[in-house]
């Protein structure tokens, strides 16, 4: 049996290239920064939203409040 190829794997080294690739708001984001504060509802028309699975090389921190759903980090998968 052959072995299907992996589909490529997504990775972002700026938060500009993400938020562009997803076609999410640019205009929060200082460019000589890429650094952003924001509220999740104003950046997806939709919720809850579901995002590719995609690798990035930088930090990302997100504080939820009131807030359910399930997350994957590192192959981990905790429910909320």
């Amino acid at each position: 049996m052959q072995k299907k190829p992996s589909a490529e794997k997504l990775v972002f080294n700026k938060l500009l290239d993400q938020y562009i690739y997803l076609g999410l708001p640019i205009d929060k984001i200082d460019v000589k920064t890429e650094f952003t504060i924001h509220n999740l509802k104003d950046i997806h028309d939709t919720l809850p939203y579901k995002s590719p699975i995609y690798r990035t090389n930088f930090f990302s921190f997100v504080f939820a409040k009131n807030a359910k759903g399930k997350y994957t980090t590192d192959e981990q998968c905790p429910k909320t």
